[in-house]
């Protein structure tokens, strides 16, 4: 239960730029053959290049320009690297690589600097071709798998930002599926998505040369310390921008962030608790940003056939990585909503496949979970369910030291309702539970919902006992609320009634009531007015340019009470 740090053997780096540098990638995955394959990012800053290509050339400027690493075959930034690790320290580069036509082996704590080869001339001939690299031309692919059946792997590698086709710079950004069963140069900083070709560009006069050739991609740039002719660029396997994407539209619009996750084969799990046969041989791909599982259907070759929700009912937080376990059931780490910071939606999920009985759904509601002491709650369990059907025993545990126990019949939802006068008719007793805290403090309630195959669900319901909501209301004195006439009179009175405080100038005193009144004319979007607020004013007033930010998937990147990535 030790972590035996003597034990450890570095058999290889690769260089990282820690300043105004970006994309770190970094997954690794093993298969078969004792092979390791790793992820690294261009390391390069986007934050100058508009969210087209990072091109810069200007002296001094090597940060900015992903020439010196996605598209240096010389370099091992930008890439997936092949390696097989050896028990003396020392890795196999192995043929088949892209520039590997033979097994190469990497001394010990060499890193590439000398290779034991028994060809000589072919060592010379790689002076400026790392033997390592497997593929280049990726920007950050984040999140890897291989494919051991198909020897296939597959990245997802994560796009620019510009948000539209700029004619002197070339496409707008995309994420990017790959795949492939060869070594080969996808593309990166000179093509994106489908080989959509990015333009030559001057940042120092800001000028835009001719569009790079996939058939040809060169790499002149000064700080290419490899070749500069590189092998053809391969087109994406799948790709989608911020926006509406006609070729792949269901991958919806938002943020985005594509990762690869694992190849789902059926006959490698137990037929009681994996996956339906339904999705033998699909890719599972998955979106940080916007959420969402993909299962892909392709051909023995890998070929695309179509993708489709997987998993679509599962609501989730930022999926981070996932893998199968050896029952079947689908492992993910959830980061949480916000960068950098100790979500606490961040967590640790399982999906199952539940064949036969069904586990019920259990809910449990309370007209109130903040109140005086004492007072009279009632709980709902009318929201529980089995979609098998068949009867449910309720136990109740209220927290207060009362207990109810009861059966139902049958609480199936699906069956057709009985209607009366075309209206469907409750035939359930009733599912209200009415229980006395006496005693101020904090309570929980306990429902647990069991089926008749024993299968068992539970609810829970938090209490605040001691202290009720105060009741704040506006009384117009029997003026009309729903519309204004030009020239009406309108009176008013703030009233504010709190069971332990009192009334307003009763025990409440004005200064701890905030008000604001403001009037707009007929079609003015509250969002467009900057005359300043007062001190005074309540958090009501933003409500609607809140209400914008929640929709949006702003939040991923900039924080409410801290910078972070903006």
């Amino acid at each position: 239960d030790t972590l035996d740090r003597s034990s450890e053997t570095v058999f290889f780096t690769f260089p990282v730029c820690n300043k105004d540098c970006f994309h770190a990638a970094g997954s690794i995955t093993f298969y078969g053959q004792g092979n390791l394959f790793l992820a690294t990012g261009d390391n390069t800053s986007p934050f100058a290049s508009d969210g087209f290509a990072p091109i810069d050339e200007q002296p001094g400027r090597k940060a900015f320009d992903a020439q010196r690493s996605s598209a240096n075959t010389n370099d091992l930034r930008g890439k997936i690297l092949r390696i097989k690790p050896m028990p003396d320290g020392s890795y196999i580069c192995p043929k088949g690589n892209l520039f590997v036509k033979e097994d190469v082996v990497i001394a010990p704590q060499q890193f590439g600097m000398e290779y034991r080869t028994p060809n000589i001339e072919h060592r010379i001939s790689n002076t400026k071709q790392r033997p390592e690299i497997y593929v280049m031309g990726c920007r950050n692919p984040f999140r890897i798998s291989y494919d051991a059946r198909r020897e296939m792997l597959f990245w997802g590698d994560i796009g620019p930002d510009a948000g539209k086709n700029n004619a002197e710079r070339g496409p707008q950004g995309h994420d990017e599926i790959n795949r492939t069963k060869t070594a080969g140069f996808f593309g990166w900083p000179y093509f994106v998505a489908d080989n959509q070709a990015y333009r030559d560009y001057d940042y120092a006069t800001k000028t835009s040369g001719p569009a790079f050739n996939h058939d040809h991609p060169q790499n002149n740039s000064p700080n290419n310390t490899g070749l500069n002719d590189l092998p053809p660029a391969q087109p994406a396997f799948i790709w989608y921008p911020y926006g509406k994407n006609r070729d792949f539209p269901i991958a919806g619009s938002g943020g985005r962030n594509a990762m690869a996750g694992p190849v789902y084969y059926a006959d490698a799990y137990p037929k009681t608790s994996r996956f339906p046969d339904y999705y033998n041989g699909k890719l599972i791909i998955y979106d940080w940003m916007r959420g969402w599982l993909m299962a892909v259907t392709m051909d023995s070759l890998g070929n695309f056939n179509h993708m489709e929700p997987f998993a679509d009912s599962v609501r989730l937080s930022r999926p981070m990585d996932m893998f199968f376990s050896k029952s079947g059931t689908l492992w993910l780490i959830e980061y949480g909503a916000r960068w950098y910071s100790s979500n606490e939606d961040a967590r640790l999920s399982r999906i199952d496949y539940v064949q036969g009985n069904r586990p019920p759904i259990a809910r449990l509601k309370a007209d109130q979970t903040a109140t005086a002491a004492p007072s009279t709650i009632t709980f709902d369990t009318d929201l529980s369910n089995d979609y098998d059907g068949g009867p449910l025993h309720f136990d109740l545990d209220f927290g207060n030291g009362e207990h109810l126990s009861f059966n139902q019949p049958d609480t199936h939802r699906e069956k057709e309702p009985i209607l009366q006068n075309n209206k469907p008719v409750k035939t359930k007793t009733d599912f209200s539970h009415p229980t006395t805290y006496a005693v101020p403090g904090s309570y929980k309630a306990l429902l647990t919902v069991t089926d008749a195959q024993g299968a068992t669900a539970s609810a829970t319901v938090h209490l605040e006992i001691g202290n009720e909501q105060p009741s704040v209301q506006w009384n117009l004195a029997g003026s009309n609320r729903s519309f204004y006439r030009d020239g009406d009179t309108l009176h008013y009175q703030l009233e504010v009634n709190d069971r332990e405080d009192g009334f307003l100038n009763q025990g409440i005193s004005a200064t701890d009531v905030s008000t604001s009144f403001d009037f707009m004319e007929n079609g003015v979007n509250p969002s467009t007015l900057g005359k300043p607020a007062p001190q005074t004013v309540s958090a009501e007033r933003f409500i609607y340019g809140k209400q914008l930010i929640d929709q949006s998937d702003c939040k991923s990147c900039h924080a409410i009470d801290k910078q972070v990535n903006g």
